[in-house]
């Protein structure tokens, strides 16, 4: 049976698998058969996440194993240090590294992707890059990322405080503007960066700026108005934000349907009902349940709006 599948035949087979699971054989356990069919299931892989910490990964390591997949298009990569401390919560095991440790693992981490995945960067097959790197991630690193995946069209940045505003627009200035989602969650969000951001990325799709304090309206509204293609938008935890901000996502953001709104003290019920009653393609919301009238929820169930309370 093994030399009757083709290899194009036996790809497509492994592609169509269902996730592992408990009760059904998964493309991953099939690999297992023969070196041939571990070889096909990588080619097939186009989504791979990697929690990676200086224990058990170095660059050599990971320039030998992201090569093996030839048709990888997203890519999320986290640290995870473990052992040595224990935190009070038992499932929670971390071991605390030094910042310069982490610094330069992410340096090696992002060099190791840009030089392992040379035709992916050329050839703008390499779509998604979500960085979790802790705290260190810096500005020759952004940078970095920009001129080797010009082609990004996802970039997702998690608790990368060393990052600056002038980092980010310079990433944006190196970057072509084929971006659709861009993530800047507990980021700093400088004095006009926002501005640059929406000039430079006008096809964004999903912009996500949770839990940027300093957020203010001002340079919210003014990205805003650059973004005409969201379609999905969160700034939840963004106190800074308040009733001229949601005006303005539903005047300027013609195609936004998903809206997260959560924990935002700046925005009360009537910023609410206003947004739920203007925003024409508005097919879902993230809110407080005690920030939704009646008249909300009247207009939510007239205009089949999902309300969602979760946190």
């Amino acid at each position: 049976m093994d030399r009757i599948l083709c290899d194009e035949l036996l790809e497509e087979v492994l592609r169509r698998l269902p996730p592992r699971s408990t009760f059904s054989p998964s493309a991953a356990d099939v690999s297992l058969v023969s070196k041939r069919w571990l070889r096909l299931y990588r080619s097939s892989v186009s989504d791979v996440s990697l929690s990676l910490s200086v224990d058990n990964c170095t660059p050599p390591s990971l320039s030998s194993f992201l090569p093996r997949f030839p048709h990888l298009s997203f890519l999320k990569i986290t640290t995870a240090a473990h052992r040595s401390v224990t935190s009070d919560i038992p499932a929670l095991r971390y071991r605390i590294l030094s910042p310069d440790d982490i610094s330069a693992f992410a340096e090696q981490v992002l060099l190791s992707v840009a030089s392992s995945c040379p035709k992916l960067t050329e050839s703008f097959q390499f779509a998604k890059l979500d960085l979790g790197l802790p705290f260190e991630l810096e500005d020759n690193h952004l940078l970095a990322v920009a001129e080797k995946f010009r082609g990004l069209l996802s970039l997702r940045l998690d608790n990368c405080c060393l990052v600056t505003g002038e980092g980010l627009k310079t990433m944006a200035l190196a970057m072509s503007n084929n971006l659709e989602e861009l993530a800047l969650r507990c980021c700093k969000v400088e004095p006009g960066l926002l501005t640059i951001l929406g000039q430079s990325f006008r096809n964004l799709r999903k912009l996500d700026l949770s839990f940027s304090d300093i957020l203010a309206d001002k340079e919210f509204i003014s990205m805003l108005a650059s973004c005409n293609c969201l379609r999905e938008l969160k700034v939840r935890g963004c106190d800074g934000s308040t009733r001229a901000s949601v005006v303005s996502m539903f005047r300027s953001c013609k195609q936004l349907e998903s809206v997260d709104i959560m924990c935002c003290s700046g925005i009360d019920s009537e910023a609410v009902e206003l947004f739920v009653l203007c925003c024409a393609s508005l097919r879902e919301i993230h809110v407080e349940e005690c920030k939704l009238s009646d008249i909300s929820r009247s207009w939510a169930s007239i205009k089949f709006v999902r309300l969602l309370f979760d946190w």
